[in-house]
């Protein structure tokens, strides 16, 4: 398990750190703190990263998928793990990663099981408390990691983050969360009804053998709104149900054993039972504010000291949106238009 697999790797030292792209992630997607700690940066402290595809295997067998990024020199570094559902772009391993690596971090984001390369099952969010685990005891055994593990992301990259908060292990020391709660009931339903603008969309994208690879036309995005029954909304776009969807659209009380009990339940532990410091973002504007806002509130009173919890006016995406279109408006999609979804 503790065995490093690699396959051929690219550099990537000619980063240009003055590319605009690349400006804007330092003041944006390193967290909002970017935009206030740019000025002061130390300087880098290599020129010369190396980007690897490598494997990383689970103790049942299933084998992850994973860019690591670190710099040239054969050493021990503190670690900064991603895991990731959607597409690897390269606006993430070509742009942020190697930016860590050039200040003296090994940098791993993993493709999560049954996305993208990666083998296994694909079951939104309930592997993610193993796999957590599984993937910071691989990375602990490894020659680059020098016993430090911290993690960053945002939503699903957030929920894996939840996931491990509470786990207790001995080299994973920070985290970075934004816009995520571990509060499922709240994330899915609101005031009794089922977040159709969030989920219906979601579930459009991350079903069947077309998953992961592009968004739907906005023609399909409006029908799976207004699709009825919403529990069959997988026969009527890919042939075959989605029992995890459906799982979400019936269970409709809080209660419901679905939410209370099982990986959902534990889920919902994983904030009073945080045991390393989190820096929380949030947005004013972004659709799982409350969750966040009641996991903080529900954090240990020794561990929220040491963490912080940042709120500013972006939405989901981290961007300003403006003047907002709000319901009832001439645009029945006017979340997606604000860049909700």
């Amino acid at each position: 398990m503790g065995k490093k697999q690699e396959e051929k790797g690219f550099d990537m030292s000619r980063l240009n750190l003055k590319n605009p792209i690349i400006k804007k992630i330092l003041t944006t997607s390193m967290g909002k703190l970017g935009a206030m700690a740019a000025p002061s940066l130390r300087p880098l402290e290599y020129k010369k990263v190396k980007s690897t595809r490598i494997k990383i295997q689970m103790p049942d067998g299933i084998k992850l998928s994973a860019f690591l990024t670190k710099p040239n020199e054969k050493k021990a570094y503190p670690v900064i793990l991603v895991r990731n559902p959607y597409v690897s772009n390269s606006f993430v391993y070509e742009g942020i990663l190697p930016i860590f690596a050039k200040y003296g971090y090994a940098t791993l984001l993993v493709e999560v099981r049954g996305s993208q390369t990666s083998e296994g099952e694909w079951l939104p969010f309930e592997h993610e408390i193993q796999d957590g685990k599984d993937v910071l005891d691989w990375i602990a055994a490894q020659e680059w990691c020098d016993g430090n593990i911290g993690c960053f992301g945002g939503s699903y990259l957030g929920h894996v983050q939840w996931a491990v908060a509470n786990s207790h292990h001995p080299a994973l020391k920070s985290l970075f969360i934004q816009v995520y709660g571990p509060t499922p009931y709240d994330t899915f339903w609101r005031r009794g009804m089922f977040r159709q603008e969030i989920w219906s969309v979601w579930v459009t994208q991350m079903m069947g053998k077309n998953r992961f690879k592009a968004a739907p036309a906005r023609e399909q995005l409006k029908e799976c709104l207004t699709y009825r029954p919403q529990d069959q909304i997988g026969e009527h776009f890919i042939g075959e149900h989605v029992n995890w969807y459906t799982n979400w659209t019936v269970n409709t009380r809080q209660t419901d054993d679905y939410w209370a009990k099982g990986f959902w339940g534990d889920f919902y532990r994983t904030a009073e039972e945080a045991c390393v410091p989190i820096l929380l973002e949030g947005g004013w504007n972004d659709i799982f504010l409350r969750p966040e806002i009641e996991a903080y509130r529900r954090m240990p009173e020794e561990i929220k000291k040491k963490s912080r919890f940042l709120i500013g006016p972006w939405n989901h995406g981290g961007q300003c949106n403006g003047e907002i279109s709000y319901p009832n408006s001439n645009d029945d999609l006017f979340f997606i238009r604000n860049g909700v979804v």
